[in-house]
């Protein structure tokens, strides 16, 4: 999308800096465990975790050899959105910090599109749908032939775009 649009975010900065922020930064919540809640603790936590594997679930995709290794961060993310559900509670909405103009210009101007708010179970229910559809996909690379790919493919209930 942001090439799509011509939006060009974080290109210097290498996934590698990325996942070693994260981890610092869960190295930091880790450290100061003591001065916060155990509840507070893990939802900081869960939330590093959560981005660390999708991260990593990018990265592997690229990789494209063996498909059961590619399916290790796909379930971490499934089990890591339990504990963020979990501690949903313990947010707090600051509107102040959305911005309707920007999420503007990052949409498509032709033609303009309504902003989408999601309740927080559907959001979560829309990640929960994409880890389950990133494990599944990894499947596809099990498959030799065209034919066992769209036999499968019927099983699994996947859309076709020509009605197959």
């Amino acid at each position: 999308m942001t090439n799509t649009y011509r939006r060009v975010l974080l290109d210097s900065i290498s996934t590698e800096e990325i996942r070693d922020t994260i981890q610092s930064t869960r190295a930091t919540v880790h450290a100061m465990r003591s001065t916060w809640s155990p509840e507070m603790a893990l939802a900081l936590d869960a939330r590093l975790e959560l981005r660390y594997a999708f991260l990593r679930a990018i990265e592997l995709s690229e990789l494209r050899s063996n498909p059961e290794p590619l399916k290790t961060p796909w379930l971490q993310m499934k089990a890591i959105l339990e504990n963020i559900k979990k501690t949903h509670g313990l947010g707090v909405a600051v509107p102040a910090c959305f911005s309707p103009k920007l999420q503007r210009q990052l949409a498509s101007t032709m033609p303009p599109r309504p902003i989408v708010e999601l309740s927080f179970d559907e959001g979560s229910a829309r990640w929960q749908r994409l880890f389950e559809d990133g494990m599944e996909i990894n499947d596809v690379l099990k498959y030799g032939d065209p034919q066992t790919l769209l036999v499968s493919s019927k099983l699994r209930g996947w859309p076709s775009q020509h009605g197959c």
